[in-house]
């Protein structure tokens, strides 16, 4: 079906280091290397990151909150709503340290 040119060269793919460079002689992963490295996370944009707030602010379905009550008692209050946005935004929009 495919006919190989003859003046068509095809690339060594042999690897050059072993397949697990990760991996120590015993086959375990080095202590270093078992969380992969990843580029911090992206800033959220206004709207995002308001969402994200909105939703962790929200009841959960048996009337508990994600956040203490001191939170929620800020986010009701629309004077105090943009220190706690500034505080999530500090912290990484997590709720949970």
């Amino acid at each position: 079906m495919w006919e190989q040119d003859s003046t068509t060269q095809v690339p060594d793919l042999s690897p050059t280091e072993p397949a697990s460079a990760n991996q120590t002689q015993e086959g375990e992963e080095d202590e270093d290397d078992a969380v992969p490295h990843q580029p911090p996370p992206e800033e959220l944009t206004k709207a995002a990151s308001e969402a994200r707030l909105r939703r962790v602010m929200a009841p959960r379905s048996d009337g508990s909150y994600l956040v203490p009550k001191e939170a929620v008692d800020m986010w009701k209050d629309k004077d105090k709503r943009d220190s706690l946005k500034s505080m999530f935004q500090k912290c990484g929009h997590c709720p949970v340290p």
